[in-house]
């Protein structure tokens, strides 16, 4: 039995019976997790309309209406 870890990836444990050299492919899979912002003037305002947001170098425009 082995483990495989790795910062931001889901662990990974697999095993693997092993009698002479071999390569073992391995595929991990990232941890994503969605965001909401809510964009306000205030407190006790609601949602902004047309505001765009910079995340992670990429620009979202959300339209609340």
């Amino acid at each position: 039995k082995y483990t495989i870890t790795k910062d931001k990836y889901y662990q990974y444990t697999d095993s693997v019976d092993v009698d002479s050299n071999l390569v073992e492919n391995v595929s991990m899979t990232l941890i994503t997790f969605n965001i909401t912002f809510l964009v306000t003037s205030n407190e006790n305002s609601g949602p902004l309309e047309d505001v765009m947001v910079a995340f992670n170098s990429e620009n979202k425009i959300e339209y609340h209406r």
